[in-house]
């Protein structure tokens, strides 16, 4: 199937019912503007660390990365279950190690999620096995403690691409 008749398809759905489509990351407008759904009730979500000129008719909001506080009070709220806690000396422990993957993730909450699937459910241990794969320097495989039911470990983010990415805006403010 050629772009053109894909592109046909992908209107013809997008005319039958409102719909919400997220483009995540985009490296340029161009991606944008082929996923412009027809006229009606769709609508289209691009996002982007670049910053992306804008038809007419798009709103641009900028967003930052989360401060470090925040990002680490998300990272240890995704990781625990409610009513766990993470308190005593074993949680200050924690707190040190989860301070590390924030400042490493770069306040980016999509990738403090993915690193708060990592380590729910398991040991204590294993916030520190990850604090020390994300620091930098040399890996010598995959993060530890793949997602519990992945069948493909090694298609999952890479973490070096996060903390690159981790340095520039989630969305350039306008």
């Amino acid at each position: 199937m050629h772009a053109e008749d894909r592109a046909a398809v992908y209107r013809r759905h997008l005319a039958e019912r409102p719909v919400l489509v997220v483009l995540d990351n985009a490296h340029d407008s161009a991606q944008g503007h082929t996923m412009l759904p027809p006229p009606g009730g769709s609508r289209l979500l691009v996002s982007s660390r670049r910053r992306l000129l804008a038809v007419d008719e798009a709103h641009r909001i900028g967003l930052d990365v989360l401060p470090h506080d925040a990002a680490v009070r998300l990272l240890l709220e995704a990781a625990t279950r409610p009513g766990a806690g993470t308190g005593g000396p074993a949680g200050d422990e924690v707190a040190r190690h989860a301070a590390r993957i924030a400042e490493r993730c770069g306040g980016l909450p999509l990738a403090l999620r993915i690193a708060a699937a990592r380590v729910r459910g398991r040991p204590p241990a294993a916030f520190a096995d990850l604090a020390g794969w994300l620091a930098p320097g040399d890996r010598p495989g995959p993060p530890p403690h793949p997602p519990l039911f992945s069948r493909r470990p090694r298609r999952c983010l890479r973490w070096p691409a996060v903390a690159r990415a981790a340095t520039t805006r989630a969305v350039p403010a306008s």
